[in-house]
């Protein structure tokens, strides 16, 4: 289908379909990969034997269907990815196909070594970069940045963009819009990975390119225009060119997908992934190649946007995510016992597995690998695996073989025969047992009977193999030894000469026995070998320290003469790879072998690193890098070192631009194009001035009006990251400027001594009308033996605020109320009103507080410490000099109905209603606690146990209630001593003691790891909760004087304890973790699916059965779930 103007067409010129095509803009299109191709034709010529025909790329020029061999010239190539700028209408590119004859799966003609080279250009300044490394043509190499190359020219000034392969000729590749940039067929920035093409002198040759920068911010004016769209390869190559598009209109995406090896493409997102081993979530977008991308809005002054290529692992190369394909295991079975094999591995469906190395097996033979009974296959065969296999050894028992020996002429009897395992030695015996008259013994030899009867016409004479009495013989066949006689005259004419492999194997030699009548001969010109040995000559001693001979020098000849080879041991070197900085977070390829000087070494795979490029192996301290599958001959032994380039990224900084305080932390590294949730200012203070928001500008002064700010960033606002780092300053405003504000500030009630009691917290500004948490503002660096009581509006403090809010209708100061004696005015409310929440007072301190009487009730009574108080006109009680705990209870009654009684009639009587359970919205719980989610707040240990009856520390329940917060974010304005900011526990107990809901055990301390009480829970539990009750509950062993008094009866009659049996509670028990999560469950108004729970739906534990009384608590507590619950709030059924 013909889209646009021009269009490329592709011939496969000789090889097989599937050959591709692509519809493109009039300005260029990217070339496809060719993958899936086949050549039809296997060899250069008939008579040839058949050598497989590989696709290298495309080319413009027709070549007539041309296989390429080894030393032919290449026409222009293109590669997979690469962008070309169409010449004609239609542009046709055809395929160039090379012959393999070596089966490396690479062309021989392409496996030329290229250097790349960076060419400086034209109207430059500096050096360019130089890369020492070699290639092979097609390979995959990354651009470089600029050196410290400089464009000359100041008007306009010039940014450098990367590296093009097209020539730039006598002027510089200047580019000042998105077309000619386009023309240059792709630009490859510092990072990006390219195909080493066809090379020119030997060099594959890059040329700079320069975009103008008149506004001089490092990016091109003509990306400043319209919005460009940006393809980034992600690890792969062959990224589409850049596409012109506007914000919020839809764009195609290019047809042309990249490529990566042991990857497959998934499509196109934006936001960076990792390569992918699992399936991703339902959340993540990925926009295939061709489909509709809406483009995003942008931040001011960001002109482009990218997407991202979004790849899977495919390590069997089926063009299939790994993580859809089957895994299968082979095993290894070792056929008999004692014998070790390796061990099991899976592999992907499809992968070629290489068959592992042969066990052993003491007297046995190893006779092979059987495949699930069929076929065997020896180490270093290779499969396709298709299914579960299990590989068997197959072992075959050791034979015996014989050595006899044979009298022939000789009188006598031969020694007897000796037999032994197939592969033994054996010595060989001695000839007194025979005798021949007139003849003198010379040794045994093999295959016949041999005698030396009269003086030979030569010298010298071979007599092929002779073995003497007490050499050793290795056999692995039945073999039998036959007398050799010379006539004894002849001895005074002739001497015998051996020559003895001494370890060595001298079977490729004809002889190494000869009878001489010569005084010296030279030596022979045969050599034995020995695997990891050199030959060093032949020498008179077996240990090589008698007289040493060189092959064709002359040994003198006084007697019989035995020469025995020498053996020097070769040297052997190995290959280490190093991560290089990155021993955490890889692993590393391992090669045991012992390489022998001169072997050629294969470079072993490459390395991923989370935020890395890897650029391939580096030797030792050279400039040399090897790609993997690269080769070199080994003299030494080397260290591979992984070469990493960092990817580029950037940062965000805060900068509090003349303000007190922590500005927050940014750790997260940005890409280009990446969207940024700007942080909040909480903690900084400026005097006089208004935190208003961050600038990428510095407005150091405090500004009377914001509107000459540029750009303002309020906390949660957003931008797109740039091609630099980012610093956001505090912008710092009047109160005024900000509007008409109200000054709060701070000071320490009846301050007597000029000791630093405590750091209060700094000035505040709040528009009128403003709603303020006062309980949330809290002294901190508190001195040991002070205790904060709460804040006072008078000087001398002897009144607390016992409110939770004040509403702020004009200048304030707040005065912090310290005492290193102070004491707990318990306050609590029956049904049917409410009154000032419990608070500390110092010593001598004043309380006051107020009840409020709900509709169609009454006030009851209003004790302390059990005495009745009458309160004023504002239903208020302030209660003086204060000098111990002190406890307040106030109780309410209905209001009397008039009722007119008519003439009783008879009618029938229905049942009571079953009253509503107290609800997490009635007591308040469902305010702060998060009870729209069924989360998992409890968990078990790492043996899988729950332990339900062992304790809970005070730490844990911080964190517990923490995780159910609705809102973490809590000003930190109480710490202990013994909780560092480092401890897994330390936000929890920061932020639920900054709320009031958890104190301290004194001190300054908070004692993390002692268990809880069930009377602390209790307490803990209730403070999230409205200080009201239905009725009056009381324990036995909870009097009214317990400091907890209050905290367990509303526990108690809210329902969530009822105590153990004899009315006690316990309060001084350690609370076991079942009891804790009921209680919670209870708080939550989480009600239990006991049919789900006894379906096995729950988390279960090995040490809670469905016997235990918790059963369906626990099952409830430790289970994420969805819900329903009943209108009457009696039963709920989960759902997943």
């Amino acid at each position: 289908m013909l889209l646009l103007q021009k269009k490329d067409s592709d011939d496969a010129n000789g090889g097989s379909s599937p050959v591709p095509a692509d519809a493109h803009s009039k300005d260029s299109f990217s070339v496809a990969s060719g993958s899936g191709m086949t050549h039809a034709n296997a060899a250069p010529s008939e008579d040839a034997e058949s050598v497989p025909v590989l696709f290298i790329g495309w080319t413009r020029e027709s070549n007539s269907g041309k296989i390429y061999e080894k030393g032919d010239n290449l026409p222009e190539m293109f590669y997979g990815g690469q962008t070309l700028t169409p010449e004609t209408n239609v542009t046709t590119l055809h395929a160039v196909w090379g012959y393999d004859t070596d089966g490396d799966n690479r062309a021989d003609v392409v496996q030329e070594a290229v250097k790349v080279v960076y060419d400086k250009g034209a109207n430059t300044t500096g050096e360019p970069p130089k890369d020492e490394q070699t290639y092979l043509i097609g390979a995959v190499a990354r651009a470089k940045g600029s050196g410290s190359l400089a464009y000359q020219s100041k008007d306009p000034a010039y940014v450098f963009m990367g590296w093009t392969s097209t020539p730039n000729g006598e002027t510089a590749h200047a580019v000042n819009s998105l077309s000619d940039y386009l023309k240059l067929g792709g630009v490859y920035a510092e990072g990006a990975a390219f195909y080493v093409g066809k090379p020119s002198g030997g060099s594959f040759v890059l040329y700079p390119v320069w975009g103008v920068d008149q506004n001089g911010n490092d990016i091109a004016d003509f990306l400043e225009g319209d919005v460009l769209l940006i393809y980034d390869a992600n690890g792969g190559v062959g990224a589409p060119a850049a596409q012109e598009c506007e914000t919020g209109q839809p764009v195609r995406l290019s047809e042309a997908p990249p490529t990566r090896g042991g990857a497959v493409f998934l499509g196109w997102t934006a936001e960076k992934k990792d390569l992918l081993t699992e399936a991703p979530g339902t959340d993540l977008t990925a926009y295939e190649a061709g489909d509709l991308y809406t483009v995003p809005a942008l931040a001011d002054g960001v002109k482009y946007t990218t997407l991202y290529a979004l790849w899977a692992a495919d390590e069997n190369g089926n063009n299939k995510p790994d993580y859809e394909d089957n895994r299968y295991t082979v095993t290894y079975i070792a056929g008999a016992d004692g014998v070790t094999v390796p061990e099991s591995r899976q592999y992907l469906i499809g992968t070629v597995v290489t068959v592992e190395k042969a066990p052993t097996r003491a007297e046995h033979t190893f006779g092979g690998w059987k495949l699930n009974d069929t076929t065997t296959y020896q180490p270093g065969d290779t499969f396709k695996i298709t299914q579960n296999v299990t590989l068997t050894a197959q072992w075959t028992a050791p034979g015996t073989v014989t050595l006899a020996y044979h009298a022939g002429l000789a009188a006598g009897n031969a020694p007897a025969a000796v037999t032994v395992k197939i592969g033994g030695t054996a010595t060989v015996a001695d000839s007194s047992g025979l005798s021949r008259n007139g003849y003198t013994f010379l040794g045994w030899t093999t295959g016949a009977e041999k005698t030396v009867d009269s003086p030979e016409a030569l010298p010298t004479v071979s007599i092929g193999r002779l073995y003497q009495t007490g050499e050793t013989l290795t056999l692995t066949e039945d073999t039998g030894l036959y007398p050799m006689w010379i006539r004894t005259e002849l001895l005074s004419t002739y001497r015998l000469v051996l020559y003895r492999a001494n370890g060595g194997d001298d079977s490729a030699i004809q002889s190494t026995a000869f009878l001489t009548a010569e005084k010296s001969v030279a030596v022979m010109a045969g050599e034995p070998v020995r695997e990891g040995y050199t030959f060093g000559g032949w020498n008179t001693q077996a240990d090589g320290q008698g007289t040493a001979y060189q092959k064709e020098t002359s040994v003198p000849v006084d007697g019989n003469v035995t020469l025995y080879a020498v053996w020097t041991a070769k040297d052997t070197f190995h290959v280490t790879y190093h991560a290089n900085g990155a021993e955490n977070d890889v692993t590393v390829p391992m090669d045991n072998t012992a390489y022998q000087g001169g072997a050629i070494v294969t470079v072993k795979t490459g390395l991923t690193r989370e935020g890395y490029v890897f650029g391939g192996w580096k030797l030792n301290d050279t400039d040399t890098i090897y790609q993997p599958g690269q080769t070199f001959p080994i003299t030494e032994s080397v260290t591979l070192y992984a070469v990493w380039t960092a990817n580029s990224a950037y940062t965000v900084t805060y900068n509090p631009n003349g303000g007190e305080g922590t500005p927050p932390t940014d750790e997260r590294q940005y890409r280009p194009g990446d969207s940024i949730t700007v942080l909040g200012g909480d903690g900084l203070t400026r005097e006089g001035a208004v935190f208003a928001g961050w600038s990428t500008e510095p407005y150091e002064q405090v500004l009377t009006n914001l509107s000459g700010v540029k750009t303002l960033y309020s906390e949660g606002s957003s931008f797109l990251m740039g091609g630099n780092n980012v610093t956001l300053y505090a912008v710092w405003a009047t109160p005024e400027a900000m509007g008409v504000y109200c000054k709060m500030d701070f000071a320490i009630a009846d301050a007597k001594t000029r000791e630093k009691i405590a750091t209060l917290p700094s000035e505040m500004f709040f528009k009128p009308g403003s709603t303020v948490n006062i309980r949330a503002l809290q002294p901190y660096d508190l001195a040991g033996g002070y205790v904060f009581c709460g804040w006072s509006q008078t000087r001398d403090g002897k009144e607390l605020i016992q409110d939770e809010f004040i509403t702020i209708t004009g200048d304030t100061t707040l005065y912090a109320v310290f005492a290193t004696d102070t004491y707990w005015v318990y306050t609590q409310a029956g049904t049917g009103g409410d009154i000032t929440p419990s608070a500390q007072v110092p010593y001598g301190g004043r309380f006051k507080f107020t009840v409020t009487v709900d509709r169609e009730y009454e006030l009851d009574r209003v004790t302390v410490n059990g005495a009745e108080v009458t309160l004023d006109s504002t239903n208020s009680y302030t209660i003086p000099d204060i000098q111990k705990d002190t406890y307040v209870m106030v109780t309410f009654t209905k209001e009397a109905e008039v009722i007119v009684v008519p003439t009783p009639v008879p009618t029938p009587v229905d049942p009571e209603p079953t009253p509503k359970p107290v609800t997490p919205d009635d007591t308040g719980v469902s305010s702060i606690l998060n009870t729209r989610k069924h989360i998992a707040f409890m968990k078990g240990y790492a043996d899988s146990t729950f332990k339900p009856e062992g304790s809970i520390t005070r730490a844990e329940v911080a964190q517990m209630f923490y995780n159910l917060l609705l809102d973490q974010n809590i000003p930190t304005t109480v710490r202990f001593e013994d909780v560092p900011d480092s401890a897994w526990y330390a936000d929890a107990v920061h932020a639920l003691a900054s709320l009031g809901m958890i104190g301290g055990t004194g001190n300054g301390r908070f004692e993390p790891d002692r268990a809880i009480t069930r009377a602390e829970f209790s307490a803990i539990a209730t403070r999230f909760a409205k200080q009201t009750t239905a009725a009056r509950t009381s324990f036995a062993d909870v009097p009214e004087t317990h400091w907890a008094y209050q905290y367990i009866n509303v526990a108690a009659a809210y329902g969530w304890v009822s105590g153990y049996g004899g009315n006690l509670f316990g309060p001084n028990d350690q609370i076991t973790r079942a009891q804790a999560a009921t209680m919670v469950n209870r708080m939550l108004g989480r009600l239990c699916d006991k049919a789900a729970i006894d379906r096995g739906e729950g988390r279960s534990f090995p040490d809670v059965t469905d016997a235990h009384w918790a059963w369906y608590q626990i099952g409830e507590a430790a289970t994420e779930h969805g819900f329903t619950i009943s209108e009457d709030y009696l039963s709920e059924i989960w759902q997943k």
